[in-house]
């Protein structure tokens, strides 16, 4: 267990659900189940995460052309929770992500269109920092060492005439493509699924010709994750939330700059009901029309433009409200200005 995999496992995202649903996929191809597990299988792999897209090759090789159609059959089964979409999205939850209920919007969350613009968009130059970046005993190190274990069962799978190593080692690399030339700063989340197919590979050849390993790797895993978990102390966010929150003055709102500042805040502020009175704008989500509705319903006081104006946004109301910002990536990163009192008319 890399803090690759922990710190995926701990927190509410996709990845956990994904490499489970993958490891049932992986469980289908590598047991040579009916192929129409297989494809219900991989269609609930694509509904977790588009990713599962790069299987699909792996997928029809495994169950050949006369098996198609029922393949195909689960492929569909598999993507039925795509249809729940416009269900789920039709509840009072706070936290809402895009709009389903209608086509382009359902198209545009299945698709990830938002996301799309991202794959193999890593520019060249950025190549070597990333690289340094993720080079360390938390990410490169410990799959650079699975990649090759599942390169020497390959090898020995391809020799008794078993290609089904060859083909995870492959997928498996596809997949270390892919994450590394993903353009967000988080692409090393991508990696995941690389790991346990690089594991998959390697396993038989582990336990038939190297069952010693087996013993020595756990202490291995927990050696690299100890050294990175030593080299990654990052901030206490709870502390960093806390302390910015506390010079926020009443009922103001608080723009954050994306993600890692606005999915916690909203748990702070949603779960724990810290600053209730405060009302949470996130500059990135701002641009999206669904969210300035939404935005705009949950908060029926405030001016919200029909267009993407933040600035117009901010302007309308900070004659009531103070405007501050809010960044969990640092500690000294929270300002207000304080609500602009219109002189009374008359």
């Amino acid at each position: 267990m890399t803090p690759l995999f922990w710190g995926q496992a701990i927190i509410a995202e996709v990845y956990a659900l994904f490499l489970a649903l993958l490891a049932f996929f992986v469980w289908t191809v590598t047991s040579r189940r009916p192929p129409w597990l297989v494809g219900l299988a991989l269609g609930l792999a694509i509904s977790g995460h588009l990713s599962a897209l790069l299987l699909i090759p792996l997928a029809l090789w495994r169950v050949g052309r006369t098996n198609l159609v029922r393949f195909g059959f689960g492929v569909l089964l598999g993507l039925i929770p795509f249809l729940f979409l416009p269900w789920l999205a039709s509840s009072n939850s706070p936290v809402m992500w895009g709009n389903p209920h209608s086509h382009s919007g359902w198209w545009w969350l299945v698709t990830a269109r938002l996301y799309q613009p991202n794959i193999l968009a890593l520019p060249l130059n950025q190549w070597p920092s990333r690289f340094g970046d993720w080079l360390g005993p938390g990410v490169l190190i410990p799959l650079f060492a699975w990649l090759g274990l599942a390169l020497a069962g390959a090898r020995y799978a391809w020799r008794k005439h078993n290609s089904l190593p060859v083909a995870l080692l492959l997928v498996a690399l596809a997949y270390t493509v892919y994450a590394f030339t993903y353009r967000t700063d988080d692409a090393v989340v991508l990696l995941l699924p690389a790991f346990l197919l690089a594991v998959s590979a390697a396993g038989p050849w582990l336990v038939n010709k190297k069952p010693s390993a087996i013993w020595a790797l756990p202490l291995v895993m927990l050696l690299l994750a100890t050294a990175a978990a030593r080299d990654n102390q990052g901030l206490d966010i709870r502390t960093v939330a806390e302390a910015g929150l506390r010079q926020i003055p009443q009922r103001a709102i608080v723009l954050t700059p994306g993600d890692p500042s606005i999915a916690a805040l909203w748990y702070f502020h949603h779960v724990e009901g810290m600053r209730e009175d405060l009302v949470f704008v996130d500059e990135n989500m701002f641009q999206f029309d669904w969210y300035r509705t939404r935005l705009s319903q949950d908060n029926p006081e405030l001016a919200v433009p029909v267009i993407d104006d933040l600035n117009s946004f901010i302007k309308n109301n900070n004659s009531e409200r103070a405007i501050c910002r809010i960044s969990l990536a640092d500690f000294d990163a929270t300002a207000c200005t304080a609500a602009r009192k219109e002189a009374p008319r008359g």
